[in-house]
């Protein structure tokens, strides 16, 4: 069964949602779905990891033109920048600073279907466009459509405006009532939408190898929203001698990394690929999981999951994350930096169960998205077969 992949973000671009959508391609075909991928030709961006773009090997993967900013910077200037701070450019354009991909993908998505035949169309968000252009694939060829949500609506991570909010939520209403099926990463942003949905949250896929163990904390992902929480730790971890490297890797203000280096217990990694992110989680002693607003389990905490290493946990009460730690018995949970160093002797003492941690696989994951599109196709079918009239009351 084929199907079509909608995601702006795809390799060799780098990151969480681009491993996502990666993920789900490359683990769909051991369950009997053949994918085809649909993103932007190449624009500027500040994290390329082409290790995730091995893994689209022997997946078609066709590229549409774009006019927003990312693709004009590569056309005019090369394909690398610096990451800046989150704006509210996209509150400018609607939905989003990536609409002028939407003509371009559309007729692109046209021709495929057309030679492909997918019985069905994925489409993943931020940017919302992909969900818009889902739609409208779908009322233009008749396919079931799975409408995934990877941030929270309306604006992702940085607060909408008024008047943006007041024109997204119509939005909102149309993706959902014309989507067969709606899928979240965080089980929370269904519930503040409150339309109905499955929660679908990220996975694990770390390299096989495990290497020497070191005595690291270890935390992976940037630091955006939680830059005090984290200088507090750090202070907290030099008054009290703990004698332990504390670990990083991933995006940093340089204003800011400049501030923790001062410590000299601190070792940054720059930048990493997803695969030597994995491998450097695997070979730390403890894994640091920081609590973000608005995010209740960011991808960091299944790759730590997969592991098998103890996640020291600082955020507040009643998170997604929280309740996934402990049920799986995984890791420490406190609610202050203060606290830091009874965590981590408790980490080193105690002996963790990891219980049903294999259920966090992308492989799971891949498998759960592969029933649902079967079901989706299926049903389709046995619709159409149907008498016209008896669908007709179906729908009343």
């Amino acid at each position: 069964m084929k199907v079509l992949l909608l995601s702006y973000y795809a390799p060799p671009l780098g990151l969480s949602g681009v491993v996502r959508i990666t993920k789900f391609s490359f683990y769909l075909k051991r369950f009997g779905i053949n994918p085809c991928l649909l993103t932007v030709r190449p624009i500027a961006y500040y994290h390329y990891d082409y290790d995730l773009l091995k893994d689209l090997s022997g997946i078609k993967v066709y590229r549409a033109e774009s006019l927003d900013l990312a693709r004009l910077y590569f056309i005019f200037f090369g394909k690398k920048i610096k990451r800046r701070k989150r704006t509210s450019l996209p509150n400018l354009l609607f939905p989003d600073a990536k609409i002028s991909f939407l003509p371009f993908a559309y007729q692109t998505a046209k021709r495929i279907i057309e030679k492909e035949k997918p019985s069905l169309i994925f489409a993943t968000s931020p940017p919302w466009t992909c969900l818009l252009l889902g739609v409208l694939l779908k009322r233009r060829f008749l396919l079931p459509l799975i409408s995934d949500f990877r941030d929270p609506w309306p604006s992702g991570f940085i607060p909408p405006s008024k008047l943006h909010k007041r024109l997204l939520l119509p939005l909102l209403s149309y993706i959902a009532k014309n989507s067969d099926f709606i899928t979240f990463v965080q089980r929370k942003t269904g519930e503040e939408l409150g339309i109905s949905g499955y929660h679908l949250p990220n996975g694990y896929d770390l390299p096989e190898e495990d290497g020497l163990l070191a005595d690291n904390l270890l935390y992976t992902g940037n630091l955006f929203e939680i830059e005090e929480e984290f200088l507090s730790l750090i202070t907290n971890l030099s008054e009290e001698k703990i004698g332990i490297t504390l670990a990083l890797c991933g995006g940093i203000r340089e204003d800011f990394l400049k501030k923790i280096k001062r410590f000299n217990f601190v070792r940054y990694f720059g930048f990493l690929s997803h695969k030597e992110t994995g491998r450097l989680i695997k070979r730390s002693r403890f894994l640091l999981y920081l609590a973000k607003p608005n995010q209740e389990a960011g991808i960091k905490l299944y790759e730590y999951l997969g592991a098998k290493r103890p996640i020291i946990y600082l955020g507040p009460e009643g998170t997604e994350a929280e309740q996934i730690i402990r049920a799986t018995d995984s890791g420490v949970i406190i609610r202050k930096p203060s606290e830091i160093k009874e965590a981590v002797d408790l980490a080193g003492k105690k002996r963790f169960q990891f219980f049903g941690v294999e259920d966090y696989s992308f492989v799971k994951r891949a498998r759960e998205l592969a029933e649902i599109m079967r079901s989706l196709v299926e049903k389709r079918v046995v619709d159409k077969d149907l008498p016209g009239d008896y669908n007709a009351l179906c729908r009343l």
